[in-house]
């Protein structure tokens, strides 16, 4: 018997006769694709043969395709020429990475509709392993060959003995530009090294001369010497570790790098779809997608110019009466400030993903521009932050949380999509004509020699924050204390109601009988 489908990640898009080549068959992707009888969320079973229904555990496997694996669906009702003739539905067939083994039709595997992890595995297994296996003894020698190709070494400190399906797709869609290594089981000493506290991690090195003056040179080191830099993955920057959060980690240290090399991992496929704003599906114009790429997505246009917002030009980058919408990083401070590039490095990712949305995007010093700050309740204390504004609207909605790419980027798809509501600003939002990088200087002669008090402030605001945290942690426990109580008392009082009416039910069915029994002897008599 067919049962309704239980809520859970939407399925990939469907693919049809004239899209299906050119998003498959011409993708160098690897491919897993659902041919089920009818059309897609209706009901769902449990993937036997001829049961024709999407399997319940497919939609949540085929989210977990992504980087250089791909999802789809066929509906043989519509596509039926794609459809294999003699085979139950719903069925999976997978098409393994590149061209040729999309041309092989012996290299073309299917499975039964329920073995929707095993179709995914063995499009993970058809990814050519392009990672480089490092070691104590391999790990500098892969540095110096990378540096000397142009390129940064993006490494995977693991628990595991073999490198993941995530890693593998990143080696293969950032091989011009990075190179990526596999450490597995580093030791003490090499987690020390490379900064790591816990495992899986994230970092990248790369070498760069030493400059005349620099106080974090060992002594005795001559100008022009090459020095190796490690960078660690920062979640609270990028997210949680995905194949398009470390790719944009990634792309962040090459663009600061080698800038010549940014704009080559932006033009290819993947660059294209972190380009677009989530992607759409294949064969929907601008519809949801689940994570694949190819065919059907919206048009990338080139990256968006980012500019510092000025008195000068504030009307020129966001016209009053322009029905487009404006990004505008608050940045913790100017070009001088040592937290200046990895902002900024949020911005432009955030930009990128947004090529094909109606925004312009563009920083302003927040620690400077006060007054323009307020018009959109924007605070030093709440630097850096992302504010998302409608000039012709007058309206404009704030962020809030770590700023990071993901949470900017759920900020300005939310206020797209009008998930994210918006307000009026209570003042007209003007720039004021203010020398930020004098402001600046000024502000590091005044605090030279006021270093003991700067480092106390900090010291005293740590510990307040602490002690926040410390009371939003308590009142939290004791909130889902209270609302485990109340469930318990509702669960009980439940119990009790139900067998007090069952009691009560037998009771009147008790009463009935005696009745009966006592017409039944009048009858006698």
């Amino acid at each position: 018997k067919k049962k309704k489908k239980k809520k859970g990640p939407e399925g990939p898009p469907t693919l049809t006769e004239d899209d299906f080549g050119a998003t498959v068959l011409k993708s160098q992707n690897a491919w897993m694709v659902l041919f089920r009888d009818g059309e897609a969320g209706e009901e769902a079973g449990d993937g036997d043969e001829g049961d024709g229904v999407v399997p319940d555990d497919w939609a949540k496997v085929a989210s977990k395709a992504d980087g250089l694996i791909s999802a789809g669906e066929v509906d043989c009702k519509v596509s039926a020429k794609l459809c294999d003739s003699g085979v139950a539905l719903p069925y999976i067939k997978v098409y393994g990475f590149g061209l040729d083994e999309k041309d092989d039709i012996m290299a073309i595997e299917r499975f039964k509709g329920d073995q929707a992890a095993r179709a995914l595995q063995e499009a993970s297994d058809s990814l050519p392993d392009a990672t480089l296996k490092l070691n104590a003894m391999t790990t500098d020698h892969a540095m110096s060959a990378s540096a000397q190709e142009g390129r940064l070494l993006l490494i995977l400190l693991s628990n595991k003995s073999e490198p993941p399906t995530m890693l593998k797709s990143l080696a293969l869609a950032m091989e011009d530009q990075v190179a990526v290594g596999f450490y597995p089981n580093p030791d003490p000493q090499t987690m020390q090294r490379f900064q790591v506290p816990r495992l899986p991690m994230f970092v990248s090195m790369f070498a760069s001369e030493a400059m005349p003056g620099d106080e974090d040179l060992p002594p005795g080191t001559p100008p022009g010497a090459m020095q190796i830099g490690i960078k660690p993955f920062d979640p609270l920057m990028f997210g949680r570790p995905t194949f398009e959060s470390v790719f944009a980690f990634s792309f962040n240290m090459v663009a600061q790098l080698f800038p010549e090399n940014a704009d080559a991992m932006l033009s290819g496929e993947v660059g294209t779809r972190l380009r677009n704003a989530q992607g759409g599906a294949a064969g929907d114009e601008g519809g949801e997608g689940g994570g694949s790429a190819g065919a059907g997505k919206k048009k990338a246009g080139a990256p968006k110019a980012i500019v510092e917002i000025s008195a000068a030009n504030w009307e020129e980058v966001c016209p009053p009466s322009s029905s487009t919408l404006c990004a505008i990083g608050f940045l913790s401070g100017g070009e001088e400030s040592p937290t200046f590039e990895d902002e900024l490095a949020v911005v432009k990712a955030s930009a990128a993903a947004h090529t094909s949305d109606p925004y312009v995007f563009a920083w302003v010093d927040g620690s400077c521009l006060l007054g323009f700050g307020e018009a959109f309740d924007v605070q030093p204390m709440g630097l850096p932050t992302m504010v998302a504004y409608s000039p012709k609207k007058q309206r404009f909605a704030g962020f809030v949380g770590v700023f990071g790419i993901e949470s900017v980027n759920d900020l300005l798809n939310g206020v797209l999509s009008g998930r994210v509501k918006t307000k009026p600003v209570y003042q007209a939002p003007v720039v004021d004509d203010v020398d930020c990088k004098a402001v600046a200087a000024e502000r590091a002669a005044a605090g030279e020699g006021g270093g003991d008090v700067a480092v106390e402030e900090e010291e005293d605001m740590g510990d307040f924050m602490a002690e926040i945290l410390a009371e939003e942690k308590a009142a939290k426990k004791a909130l889902e204390e209270e609302m485990k109580r109340e469930a318990e008392e509702k669960k009980a009082q439940e119990k009790a109601d139900k067998e007090a009416a069952k009691a009560a039910a037998k009771e009147a069915e008790g009463g009935k009988k005696k009745k009966s029994k006592k017409k039944k002897k009048k009858k006698k008599k």
